[in-house]
């Protein structure tokens, strides 16, 4: 089921939790969904790291649950910023899930850390219908065509060097970071990208640096012949 049928039907399933590994863009696909329900229906997007820590105290809570469960549908993000160990913390959450059994509007969850992701818990989950939409790593076509899409009014940026950046497993983060510092050291060192090897490019901007687990993509790494799509940046 995609979000839009979530929010419209009007079924007993009235949560939906996005999860993925740090730096994979859910706040952002959250903020767009919000962006793109606004005017349609009352909604609210909320942060959790933007929530008053005041809030753990049940004395509190109720002025912040009366507003928030008005709403038609409900985003909270970054839910994993309230897990930890302590009493205060496990028995706000544990009100929380039962506030949200009980919504009747639709509520979204976002959770971009899998060591602290609550809703996986049987507290949560046990005799719950919820549906649950994990976000991977996203994969080569996907991240060439974001590279080329920021770099559309670029005359500098070889797409060569955007297929290079796009073999490695990586985050959206890790991505557009790398190709932000190659863009800011070219520009700043006068360097003609264009005139430079695939070796100096790694030497020269430390492109490895910026993807952690140092892999490539090894569905490309064999007989590719590289043919540049957009004449703009070749």
């Amino acid at each position: 089921m995609n979000v839009e049928d979530f929010i419209k039907n009007k079924g007993y399933v009235n949560c939906m939790v996005f999860h993925s590994q740090p730096g994979n863009g859910i706040s952002t696909r959250l903020r767009e969904i919000n962006k793109n329900m606004t005017g349609k229906l009352p909604c609210l997007y909320y942060s959790a790291r933007h929530i008053s820590g005041s809030l753990l105290k049940p004395s509190e809570r109720k002025i912040w649950a009366d507003n928030l469960f008005s709403y038609n549908l409900i985003i909270l993000d970054d839910i994993d910023y309230w897990y930890n160990k302590k009493k205060a913390a496990t028995d706000f959450i544990h009100w929380l899930t039962v506030k949200i059994r009980h919504s009747e509007g639709k509520v979204i969850l976002g959770c971009s850390n899998p060591k602290k992701d609550w809703t996986r818990s049987v507290n949560f989950s046990a005799g719950f219908n919820h549906f649950r939409i994990e976000i991977s790593n996203p994969s080569y076509i996907d991240i060439l065509t974001l590279l080329q899409n920021l770099c559309q009014y670029e005359y500098c940026i070889p797409e060569k060097l955007l297929h290079h950046i796009a073999l490695y497993n990586g985050t959206f983060s890790q991505y557009i970071n790398c190709l932000i510092s190659v863009r800011f050291q070219s520009k700043l060192n006068g360097l003609n990208l264009f005139k430079m090897s695939e070796n100096e490019w790694n030497e020269k901007f430390k492109i490895k640096s910026f993807f952690p687990q140092y892999q490539l993509r090894k569905a490309f790494l064999s007989e590719w012949e590289f043919k540049p799509s957009n004449p703009i940046l070749s």
